[in-house]
């Protein structure tokens, strides 16, 4: 029987076209994250500039964050995304076209992967400040459930298609997929309004100041231990989908087990399999178990899954290691995700969401470099050991935070005990 919440979210229009346009997009998502990986590695065969063009995607994203944050708080924020889609279904499509004429080009894969990026982040930007106007806080879980959990049975998808379409007609036309995608998004969008109520258009609504939010999380006994613990899964490459630990995944898939472009594409897929069931059992997870359940039971499942790779030297441990590890993203992030957005006064939430982005998806541009530059050095598989531990201690640390408490969007006496 379906609970009183998805009811809710399951009569909410303007949520469902929402929805719909943010999943398929998703979708062209899950081919440009094999696709570019597999364009690096076919241009110059080397896993460290895999992890340099990832790297720089990830670099822009901080730049862009800098702005990202007062730019939604003060401007229409359905335009805004509408406005970043159109850019980057014009960059991705650029793309195709230029390895169809020139040939391979790493600085066209750089271009891309900076300007996608710093385009994508004020996009998400938007995108996570925007579920507010379109649902009722109490359904906040719910909504952040079925927007996450169908980007990642996206993901189980689109590596399966993408290897598909990589391996007939190359991995350049992958993207042209993606750049199709934010034009689906655009139209969804064109059907959507926002609440203006809830809006956060109007600068006189909103506290003044482009530090008003590091200001606000640095001042929350709640948000600042979640920043600073995200900031440290974000120097082991654990941060988003897309992350370094992602490029780890296709190079030992493709250079240590010699594997096809459409068998990666499949293993790919497979290890979303876990990012779905994530994304189904967080809201459920959240409420009978609580929010430390959730962040650090999560991150332990990541750590575990690391490991695994690194422990058992086959491609199935790889895609069964990789499953457990965006398993466990996805029950971290959609609670962490919903708690943000209830514990920010909407008129901030741009500028909150974009201090949390610029401050980890930095840590994650570091970290993404240094892992795929140990792997280069010493082989993927104690890369993946060594990476696996280091988040179990992110766990251990996050235990003696308000991250380990049941409901830290309740002030209690335990909470404030955690924190001093």
């Amino acid at each position: 029987m379906a609970s009183p919440s998805s009811g809710a979210t399951a009569r909410n229009r303007r949520f469902l076209v929402y929805w719909a346009g943010q999943s398929i997009s998703s979708m062209g998502d899950a081919f440009a994250l094999v696709a570019m990986p597999l364009l690096v590695l076919e241009s110059t065969g080397s896993v460290t500039k895999m992890g340099l063009v990832s790297a720089l995607g990830v670099l822009a994203q901080v730049l862009a964050s800098v702005v990202a944050g007062p730019l939604v708080d003060s401007v229409d924020r359905r335009r805004l995304m509408i406005a970043c889609d159109l850019g980057r279904a014009a960059i991705y499509t650029a793309v195709p076209l230029l390895w169809a004429v020139h040939g391979p080009s790493m600085i066209a894969l750089a271009i891309a992967a900076f300007a996608g990026g710093a385009l994508g982040n004020i996009f998400t930007v938007a995108y996570v400040a925007a579920v507010p106007s379109l649902v009722d806080k109490d359904h906040l879980n719910e909504a952040n459930g079925k927007l996450q959990g169908t980007q990642a049975l996206a993901y189980v998808l689109g590596p399966l298609l993408a290897g598909a379409v990589a391996g007939h007609t190359g991995a350049a036309w992958a993207l042209a997929v993606d750049a199709l995608s934010f034009l689906v998004s655009v139209l969804s969008l064109l059907l959507v309004t926002f609440r203006q109520a809830d809006e956060a258009g109007s600068a006189e609504a909103a506290p003044a100041g482009r530090w008003a939010g590091p200001r606000f999380v640095w001042g929350h006994p709640v948000l600042r231990p979640l920043l600073l613990l995200m900031i440290a899964l974000g120097l082991t490459g654990n941060i988003g989908l897309g992350a370094g630990v992602t490029d780890l995944f296709v190079y030992r898939l493709k250079h240590d087990f010699g594997l096809s472009d459409h068998t990666v594409g499949l293993c790919l897929g497979i290890a979303a399999v876990g990012a779905v069931l994530g994304a189904v059992g967080a809201a459920r997870l959240r409420r009978h178990a609580g929010f430390g359940a959730c962040f650090l039971g999560g991150t332990a499942v990541q750590a575990a899954g690391l490991a695994l790779i690194g422990l058992i030297p086959s491609a199935a441990a790889t895609a069964a290691g990789a499953l457990l590890w965006s398993g466990g993203m996805l029950v971290r992030a959609i609670p962490t995700t919903s708690l943000r957005q209830t514990l920010t006064p909407h008129p901030l939430l741009g500028r909150v969401v974009a201090t949390f982005w610029a401050l980890t998806f930095g840590a994650s541009a570091l970290g993404t470099t240094l892992v795929t530059r140990t792997a280069a050095s010493f082989g993927a598989r104690p890369t993946f050991l060594g990476i696996g531990l280091a988040v179990g201690a992110v766990v251990v640390a996050g235990s003696f935070t308000a991250a380990r408490t049941r409901k830290p969007e309740e002030p209690s006496a335990s909470a404030g005990r955690a924190l001093g």
